[in-house]
């Protein structure tokens, strides 16, 4: 079980691409409607996002759109 607000999102996150409700160049909801949906702050969605992309599950695109690998 995940210790950190960041690494629980990064869960959700990865078995919603895996699970195919997120699926490749699409975009992701916006922090914000993360930080509501997650109930966390910009920092924990940002992190989140962060460890997706480090593992290139995720790109973040110009003008703040992050979508799916």
């Amino acid at each position: 079980m995940p210790t950190w607000k960041a690494d629980a999102i990064a869960d959700l996150l990865l078995g919603e691409i895996a699970a195919g409700v997120f699926r490749p160049e699409q975009v992701l909801p916006t922090e914000h409607e993360l930080m509501e949906r997650f109930d966390a702050s910009r920092g924990s969605v940002r992190e989140a996002l962060k460890q997706l992309e480090v593992h290139g599950l995720v790109e973040a695109r110009r003008k703040r759109a992050t979508v799916a690998v």
